[in-house]
């Protein structure tokens, strides 16, 4: 036979044995697999959450420090005022 037509068919043969060994490998690692994918899911999830609580606590810390600032101006302009009714 021709040593092209040898060559044609292992690099055929050697194909398809490397296909079943891929797919063979592949169905056996698919729970690992997934069981990987729904944990690093969860790690997600977690991780998402995580952030937005931290955003709410610092959404929260602001409004706070507005409030005090707020309530600390009130309190500097009604001593102003006292002091000048004084003056008056």
């Amino acid at each position: 036979m021709n040593p092209l037509l040898y060559l044609v068919a292992g690099v055929i043969g050697g194909s398809l044995l490397a296909a079943i060994i891929f797919l063979f490998a592949r169905r056996r690692d698919s729970g690992v697999e997934s069981e990987l994918v729904k944990r690093l899911e969860m790690l997600d999830r977690a991780q998402e959450r995580g952030e937005r609580m931290l955003r709410e606590e610092m959404s929260r810390g602001r409004e706070e420090s507005a409030q005090a600032a707020s309530a600390m101006n009130w309190a500097r302009r009604s001593r102003a005022c006292a002091r000048l009714s004084t003056f008056a």
